[in-house]
């Protein structure tokens, strides 16, 4: 017995079926179709489901009532061999089985894609099945009903504003459904106020639905602004986080709802196929069949076929699917029985698109129809042609009743603190917040994050620095002209005349106040200074009987005792300020700084956050996780936790997390180690902290060893460099010299589970590639020893490696945590000035456990 199968239970596929089995005699000829779903969704009205108007069961068709007479099958197919004539499918059992064919028809269609806009897989919802249009449509009601019994009128509309990407036809047809069903519903609730609905529809181009005629697009425009719909024209999705959609220009477009329409993908079945393509669809002959597979044809939205008509392309809509789907079946039969197979030919009937408000707008044979009489149309069309007679009855009779009686506000409430679902968030998003209820447990899949804890009572300071009496500079806001005083990224510093001061020229670094290896101080006399060679972070004094009795750079508090601005005293009348005196004078001079560099950022061990301050206790990256306490102890978060780059999270429900972690007793050892790690080392230990803050990773940074480690390279020469070197760990770059992994010690013990995976004689073949961590844990050269230090203590590593910043990932060097301390201990020490007698330790010094 000859046998036909069909792949894809679509307009197409079904089609298909149903034609070959009036032209072929079912005693000699078995027809198969495999679809993973046992029915055909009829898509055009997947709108109506998501907004209330159908029953999903309305829209789907069983397959085995509709295909008399054909083998449906559910099972999935893995792999096509067009050579062998046969496919490989999962059997019930989840065994692989082969089964060999006489025919084949591809008419699987795509899936979709939301990859292409970062986050968008994880927030946005797609519109291809119906399980897709019913989650939607419970996600809707559910935020109705939280928007309800909110008392933050900020959140109230965060939860009712709705955003939909693309502004084709499924598009257009879901926001105005979504607004239909979201405003027509606001008389059974008391607290929602209609201006807080918001329902926004981002679309790239200057005109919605660009398939019809201009003037059917300014119609549905004007139609879809007078019912609500926030049309937003010439814009761009360029990323969706949990609290919205940023567009490219950096708008955020606040909602806790998005759906996305566009972006589609084949599936990895025909992806790996070796066979003419035509951005991802399979290229065709005239006829449909694949160029030299006689008996192998393809249709539908995964088919490249060229419509003899025009020349054209054909377009992935269902009316061309269908047609395809009934001459293909004619092929066939024309092939089996020695006939003549025949190009496909067919002329667009028309299009048709609701527009919400018993509104829609319609080509068909030439004419334009818009309005009331278009939406009736429409209904009707569609009617018509859905697959069975009981649907047409069913739907009939739902619309029917949609036009009398409110759509049903039901929905079914799932369980979601079972869920392990994925998140991205952008660099700056908070993804929990200190005194948060704890319900989730997060793990970054890629990015950093970093970890924030405010204490009550602590001394809260600005992110600037303004000039404190005994030495120099601390953290202050900007003054009234917008300058700020010691801030690291100047380039370049005044004090006026008065204070005895010129202005000194910028260092190399952008710092000023005697940061590192400037040119000369260029401060005069009178201000206690006179220039100095090139130094190491220290000027000599002009006043001082011995110069080897050498100051360190202001913003240390003069930890040598000795005041660097002799002539100068701050004002005590306004605490806070920047208005210094010279001493037994009444007149006051401001401190003048110039605008900072906007290209250069130094990165700090504390965020200030609503007007307090938070030390950053840890930074996270790849494999490392957050949440587990207060999941644990169910109690409010104690931190909060911030993309420090863009951020793809892996989030796991309290359920589930706390059952895997009272089961497994290495990963609760794993969260009680993070949960010691993560304290504030801080606290205690604030001059510590400001001297690394102001230790640029330039001094402490350590050069590469000279030898080009790709991922391709050998893993011989990994050992080689990491032997000769003495190296924790070897970095391994890419052709431009940005980093691509590393290969530590410990992961050398990989490449011998890798060498018993391969053929006997390319043991010492091992690639980089195979072993290396990819992406790993770095600093960027602006971020300052304190956030090294905190990351090395994270992690547990001795050794970073400094990138020139996370966007390029060029490599610079790494760090060592000894040169660090080294540079620490130098800081701390302070001098007996009276008795000359060596230095000393102070006892934040004996207080440091880092």
């Amino acid at each position: 017995m000859a046998r036909v199968v069909i792949l894809g239970g679509g307009f197409g596929g079904v089609k298909c079926a149903r034609t070959l089995r009036k032209l072929l005699n079912t005693e000699k000829h078995e027809i198969l179709l495999f679809s993973k779903e046992n029915h055909l969704v009829f898509h055009p009205l997947l709108a109506e489901v998501a907004g209330a108007g159908l029953q999903p069961k309305d829209v789907a068709a069983p397959l085995r009532q509709l295909l008399n007479g054909v083998w449906c099958r559910s099972e999935e197919v893995l792999s096509l061999d067009l050579a062998a004539s046969r496919i490989e499918y999962e059997a019930h059992d989840g065994t692989r089985k082969f089964m060999h064919y006489d025919q084949l028809v591809i008419a699987c269609g795509n899936d979709a894609n939301l990859a292409m806009i970062p986050g968008m897989e994880d927030h946005a919802f797609p519109l291809k099945k119906i399980g897709d249009a019913l989650a939607l449509q419970s996600h809707i009601m559910e935020q109705m009903e939280k928007a309800e019994v909110c008392d933050d009128p900020v959140k109230r509309k965060w939860y009712l504003s709705f955003i939909i990407v693309g502004g084709g036809f499924s598009g257009v047809e879901v926001a105005g459904e979504i607004n239909d069903l979201v405003r027509r519903s606001l008389r059974y609730f008391n607290h929602i106020r209609e201006d807080e609905v918001c329902v926004s529809l981002i679309h790239s181009r200057d005109q919605i639905l660009p398939e019809v005629s201009p003037q059917l697009r300014e119609f549905a425009q004007k139609q879809m602004e007078k019912s609500g719909v926030n049309l937003l024209l010439n814009c761009s999705a360029a990323r969706a986080t949990p609290f919205g959609v940023t567009l490219k220009d950096g708008t955020l477009i606040a909602g806790n709802t998005i759906v996305c329409t566009i972006g589609t993908s084949s599936f990895p079945l025909l992806k790996r196929l070796d066979v003419p393509k035509h951005r991802d669809r399979l290229q065709t002959n005239a006829d449909m069949s694949l160029p030299e597979y006689s008996n192998a044809w393809s249709i539908g939205d995964c088919a490249a076929v060229i419509n003899a008509e025009d020349n054209q392309l054909c377009p992935p809509v269902a009316q061309f699917a269908e047609r395809q789907g009934s001459q293909v079946a004619h092929n066939i039969a024309a092939r089996i029985f020695g006939n003549d197979t025949r190009p496909f030919r067919y002329k667009m009937m028309g299009q048709l698109c609701a527009i919400g408000g018993h509104n829609a707008v319609a080509e068909i044979m030439g004419m334009r129809i818009s309005g009331f009489p278009a939406w009736f149309l429409w209904r009707g069309v569609y009617l018509m042609k859905l697959p069975s007679l009981a649907q047409q009855i069913k739907v009939g009779i739902e619309w029917m009743c949609d036009l009398v009686f409110p759509r049903p506000l039901a929905y079914l409430k799932t369980d979601r603190s079972r869920k392990v679902g994925r998140a991205f968030y952008a660099a700056g998003d908070f993804i929990i917040r200190q005194g948060d209820a704890g319900s989730e447990f997060f793990i970054i899949e890629s990015g950093e994050a970093e970890v924030l804890k405010y204490s009550e009572g602590e001394t809260q300071q600005s992110e600037t620095e303004v000039v404190n009496r005994s030495a120099g500079f601390q953290p202050a806001s900007k003054n009234q002209d917008g300058h700020v005083a010691a801030n690291s990224e100047m380039d370049s510093w005044t004090l006026n005349g008065s204070a005895g001061f010129q202005p000194a020229s910028r260092n190399q670094d952008g710092h000023v106040a005697a940061n590192s290896e400037m040119d000369s101080c260029a401060l005069n006399g009178s201000a206690g200074f006179q220039p100095a060679s090139k130094t190491n972070e220290r000027f000599v004094a002009a006043n001082a009987e011995e110069e080897s009795k050498a100051m360190p750079a202001v913003g240390l508090r003069a930890r040598m005792g000795i005041n660097p601005f002799p002539q100068l005293e701050p004002t005590m009348e306004h605490p806070g300020s920047e208005a210094w005196r010279q001493k037994n004078a009444g007149e006051e001079t401001q401190v003048h700084m110039s605008t900072p560099n906007p290209k250069k950022k130094i990165s700090t061990s504390y965020a200030i956050i609503d007007g307090k301050r938070y030390d950053c206790v840890a930074i996270l990256g790849p494999g490392d996780f957050f949440g587990e306490a207060a999941v644990l102890e169910n109690r409010p978060r104690n931190a909060s936790v911030r993309a420090r780059t863009n951020l793809e999270v892996t989030v796991m429900g309290n359920s589930v997390f706390s059952q895997i972690s009272t089961t497994l007793n290495p990963f609760r050892d794993a969260l009680l180690k993070a949960a010691r790690r993560r304290t504030n080392i801080w606290k205690q230990l604030h001059d510590v902290r400001e001297v690394l803050e102001i230790i640029p990773l330039k001094h402490v940074l350590e050069p590469v060893p000279h030898v080009d480690i790709r991922p391709e390279s050998n893993v011989a020469d990994a050992i080689a460099v990491i032997n000769k070197n003495r190296l924790d760990f070897c970095c391994v770059v890419d052709e431009n010299d940005h980093l691509s992994g590393i290969v530590s010690r410990s992961d050398l013990l990989r490449a011998i589970e890798v060498a018993a995976t391969l053929p006997e004689g390319s043991e010492m073949n091992i690639k980089v590639k195979q072993i290396m961590v990819k992406n790993p844990v770095c600093i960027t050269i602006n971020d300052s020893a304190a956030v090294a230090v905190m990351t090395m203590r994270e992690h547990g590593f001795k050794t970073l490696p400094v990138i020139h910043d996370q966007q390029s990932r060029a490599l610079r060097g790494y760090i060592r945590i000894e040169n660090i301390m080294d540079n620490v201990l130098r800081k701390m020490l302070v001098y007996d000035t009276s008795s000359g007698k060596a230095p000393r330790v102070t006892k934040e010094i004996q207080k440091m456990k880092l």
